[in-house]
């Protein structure tokens, strides 16, 4: 969340769908260029943007 918001603001929007730049394929490509070295393997994937008062990225593995 950019610093310029408000606390009011920050926490009104914590969790709410992420809307905005950037795109959502970008984030996806760079998270699997940056974890796999050939990511061929994957054939399943959810993923989602949401605001944050702290940024992270979760990555999750399901148990087949």
């Amino acid at each position: 969340m950019p610093k310029s918001w408000s606390k009011k603001k920050k926490v009104q929007y914590d969790g709410k769908p992420h809307m905005d730049t950037p795109d959502l394929d970008n984030l996806l490509k760079a998270i699997s260029d940056a974890i796999y070295q050939n990511d061929s393997g994957i054939y399943n994937i959810c993923i989602e943007k949401r605001w944050g008062i702290i940024g992270k990225i979760l990555i999750e593995e399901r148990q087949k």
